[in-house]
């Protein structure tokens, strides 16, 4: 995790398939936007179809058979003509002390309900509706997500991996979920798990049946209309920070940095990855054309986000009176669900649990949580609470977007003490590889030879040994990455990937992953303890990596 996340490299490469998943998650918004999905769609504690709404989503982020797709649309479409169940979604909360939720009947669910019963069930309509997932519970923590990727992918019918964080620090393994596209049989799906040589790993395997929509819900003053549009202008920034950091409507990738093979570590190392962008492929590098992770052939990349542009339109030819207390018209409510809607599709962001989802693109359902309001009575709301929540959202929202840096001159200047100079690094190398042996005899200790001058041996060495020059001027950024960043105030990220309901409320939630850890130096990172290290990677969709012997 170390080594992707700072050094410039491997962060790019990790950059990039966010960007390809990103791109194919746009084309699952403008389907849903196409086909008036989203109509009757409201985020409210109230709305009885956000569950079957959520399961079309994960249906099109899998790039299920468009057929089965429809199936399910003309179902929810029913539902919403028919009255089923009335009342809130609150009981639907997460038990936070059993982590289950109560089970809830709706004809939707019973139409395309597994049955637990027989989990080797054969049943052709019944397999096709959902991926198979194998939960292997014993995973220890020396496995890294690309050692089990080489080991799985090429069983038949592979798609993707997850690898959990351990639980705790004193956890001694932890989890992986492996899903197998629909209609893979699952008695051959465990046994290539059983098989594969992975050092003499035994695995603990159980069938996970049917994973469900989680839908959490938040109180708050969420329903004035002071409050909505100073969500959906919130939501506008975030939105479009995170479409130019991760070029949504380009078709260009970041320039990836020279790459350098001694580098490399044995997880590192694997024959998909390539030095250039076009060749760079995205996510598992075992998932295939079913797989819903790369852009299909001959689909156009957007030129421009429609949702935001819309959004921005409404709210500036909107005009409202902040003194007056009262409901937000249902046209910005609609703005409002759909920008949250996309951040959610789109960039894996909750926007009222203000967290990101850093795992979603490896998870049997790519898109299973997702929180709504639950709004106060307006009728009890007064400017206290209006103001108090719209300076919650200001001081919560800077979760969800990209990280910026946003030092205070004493900060730079403390900080900066710190830094390596790249000419320092480069000079005290020549220092230590040229040496004299003798009156006007140097030598070069890299590869022996003699020279007559010590200016002969700097020119030599930058000529014949260049990739030490090189090597030396990658670590020197990688240090320097890894002291700034961790020190800055504005690198926070949420360590939840389904956060408790009482976060709103506890401040302590916003504490920077550097600060909890008391990480500000290179040596700090070298002191912790294995599995303090290994806990580290729940704040990024990163792979555990070993780390490199950088002369630090």
């Amino acid at each position: 995790w170390f080594l992707i996340k700072y050094h410039p490299y491997y962060s790019t490469i990790d950059k990039i398939r966010t960007i390809r998943f990103s791109r194919t998650r746009v084309s699952v918004f403008n389907f849903l936007v196409l086909h008036d999905v989203m109509k009757n769609i409201t985020l409210d504690s109230k709305c009885t179809f956000i569950d079957q709404f959520l399961k079309i989503i994960n249906y099109l982020l899998d790039n299920a058979p468009r057929s089965d797709v429809f199936k399910m649309i003309n179902l929810l479409q029913s539902c919403q003509s028919d009255t089923i169940i009335n009342g809130d979604l609150s009981d639907r909360v997460m038990n936070l002390e059993t982590n289950t939720l109560p089970p809830i009947k709706r004809k939707f669910e019973e139409d395309l309900e597994w049955n637990e019963a027989d989990p080797d069930l054969d049943d052709e309509e019944s397999k096709s509706y959902q991926n198979i997932c194998i939960e292997i519970k014993n995973v220890p923590l020396v496995f890294t997500h690309k050692k089990m990727l080489k080991a799985y992918k090429s069983i038949d019918g592979f798609s993707r991996i997850a690898l959990f964080p351990p639980e705790t620090n004193e956890s001694n393994h932890t989890k992986a979920y492996v899903t197998f596209r629909s209609g893979t049989d699952y008695k051959t799906a465990l046994q290539g798990i059983k098989e594969a040589q992975i050092d003499h790993f035994i695995p603990d395997t159980s069938r996970i049946h049917h994973f469900s929509p989680i839908i959490r819900s938040y109180r708050g003053a969420w329903s004035s209309e002071k409050v909505v549009i100073a969500q959906i202008l919130k939501l506008i920034e975030i939105i479009r920070k995170l479409d130019e950091d991760y070029l949504i409507y380009s078709d260009r990738f970041p320039p990836i940095p020279d790459y350098n093979s001694s580098l490399e570590t044995e997880d590192n190392t694997s024959s998909t990855d390539n030095s250039t962008p076009t060749e760079t492929k995205s996510g598992s590098e075992s998932e295939g054309f079913a797989s819903g992770d790369e852009m299909e052939e001959g689909v156009e990349i957007c030129k421009e986000n429609v949702c935001l542009l819309r959004a921005e339109e409404i709210v500036h030819q909107f005009s409202f009176d902040d003194t007056i207390i009262k409901q937000a018209d249902n046209s910005l409510v609609s703005v409002l669900d759909s920008l949250i809607i996309y951040l959610r599709v789109v960039h894996s962001c909750d926007f009222y649990s203000f967290s990101k989802n850093f795992l979603d693109n490896d998870m049997p359902l790519r898109c299973q949580n997702l929180s709504v309001r639950r709004s106060l009575p307006i009728a009890s709301l007064d400017e206290n609470k209006i103001d108090a929540q719209i300076a919650l959202i200001n001081s919560k929202a800077m979760l969800l977007g990209p990280i910026k840096s946003n030092f205070t001159p004493g900060t730079i200047d403390e900080i900066s003490r710190n830094f390596k100079e790249e000419k320092t690094q480069i000079d005290n190398f020549f220092e230590e590889k040229a040496k004299e042996l003798r009156p006007n005899v140097w030598i070069c200790h890299l590869c022996k030879k003699k020279f007559q001058g010590k200016e002969f041996v700097h020119k030599h060495i930058f000529n014949k040994h260049s990739q030490n020059i090189d090597l030396i001027k990658i670590n020197v950024q990688f240090y320097n990455n890894f002291i700034g960043q961790s020190r800055d105030p504005s690198n926070i990220t949420d360590e939840c990937i389904l956060p408790r309901s009482d976060e709103l409320e506890n401040e302590d939630a916003t504490t920077p992953v550097a600060k909890k850890s008391n990480i500000s130096t290179i040596s700090d990172v070298y002191a912790l303890e294995p599995l303090v290290k290994k806990s580290l990677t729940v704040y990024s969709n990163l792979e555990q990596s070993e780390f490199n012997s950088f002369d630090f």
